[in-house]
C-alpha cells in the first residue's frame, strides 16, 4: 500500500492535469480581455464560497462539473476582481464576455 504522502502527491498531479485540461476546454484565455497568464476559474452565476474550502483535487472535479453546466469561465485577476466587485455592489450579476473593461 502506498504511503499517505505518495497518495497525496499523485492526487495533486492528477488535479494539475485536470486543471490544465479544463483551462484548455475553456479556451485558455480570459473570457473578458483575452489575457493568457494567471487565469482563475470563475462561476458565471456565483455558487457560494464552499468550493474554496475543498481540497484541491475535489475542487477541480467541482469546477469541471460547473463547466459541464455551462457555468464556468476563465478570468484574469483584474477581470475577476472587477466582476466580484460589481457582484458585491449590485448583488448577483453575470458579466458578458462581450463587455470590455
Amino acid at each position: 500500500m502506498a504511503s499517505p504522502v505518495i497518495v497525496r502527491s499523485l492526487r495533486s498531479v492528477r488535479a494539475a492535469k485536470v486543471r490544465a485540461e479544463l483551462v484548455e476546454a475553456l479556451g485558455g484565455q480570459c473570457a473578458r480581455c483575452g489575457e493568457l497568464e494567471d487565469l482563475q476559474f470563475d462561476c458565471i452565476t456565483p455558487r457560494g464560497p464552499a468550493h474554496k474550502f475543498m481540497p484541491w483535487p475535489r475542487r477541480m472535479r467541482w469546477y469541471w462539473q460547473e463547466h459541464l453546466r455551462g457555468n464556468l469561465q476563465l478570468l484574469c485577476p483584474k477581470c475577476h476582481t472587477y466582476k466580484t466587485t460589481l457582484e458585491n455592489q449590485k448583488g448577483r450579476l453575470s458579466i458578458s464576455p462581450a463587455v470590455k473593461l
